[in-house]
């Protein structure tokens, strides 16, 4: 679970359209080096922090086992946050002003935390790559694996996440997880199973 960080709107605003940014530091290092320079050291930090594929593969096995028990479709693993995602028929992706992109996604987690916006959270990601497949499958799921950020703005909370990955679940390969977790052979009808509940999920 997150903790809220105090701040006002009018900087939670602010933030947010950053990427989480600290407003004063950033600034400083763009009157000294340039925006040019601020967006390639950025890039270098978040290219760092990527999580690798085997450690996203862990975290994938751990995440369908557990995530069903959550209340709010959410998990901590190690020091992650793991969130299941919806994406919205209007997805669209924004870049934000320290160069990272921006993306609002469906988490239910979020509304039954109170969130003044919801279900929706934004989802700041540090390669334009993740955020462009997230946003290329309008209707599908994903886990986003990252640190789950909590302000208060206009008198509520809002959610965002710094995502250093992204896990797609395809139904085979999460019905083999599944039925690995359970001693079973991996069922032949997961696909057909997934596609017919994916036919009463609310569309947004």
């Amino acid at each position: 679970m997150c903790k809220a960080d105090k701040c006002s709107g009018k900087r939670e605003g602010r933030a947010e359209e950053k990427g989480e940014e600290v407003e004063g530091v950033s600034e400083k290092i763009i009157a000294l080096f340039g925006r040019d320079f601020y967006e390639r050291f950025v890039k270098a930090i978040n290219e760092a922090r990527k999580l690798r594929e085997d450690q996203l593969q862990q975290i994938k096995q751990f995440a369908v086992e557990h995530i069903r028990d959550s209340e709010d479709f959410h998990v901590r693993y190690d020091k992650w946050d793991v969130i299941l995602v919806h994406v919205p028929s209007n997805v669209e992706v924004k870049k934000t002003s320290s160069g990272n992109w921006k993306v609002g996604l469906i988490w239910p987690g979020a509304g039954a935390r109170g969130s003044i916006s919801g279900p929706w959270i934004s989802a700041f990601f540090s390669r334009q790559e993740d955020a462009e497949k997230v946003a290329s499958r309008p209707g599908d799921y994903f886990l986003l694996v990252g640190k789950l950020r909590q302000r208060e703005y206009a008198g509520g909370p809002t959610f965002s996440m710094n995502v250093q990955g992204v896990i797609e679940l395809e139904a085979e390969s999460v019905g083999e997880i599944a039925a690995e977790q359970r001693g079973e052979e991996p069922r032949g009808d997961v696909e057909e199973k997934a596609r017919e509940a994916d036919e009463v999920v609310f569309n947004l």
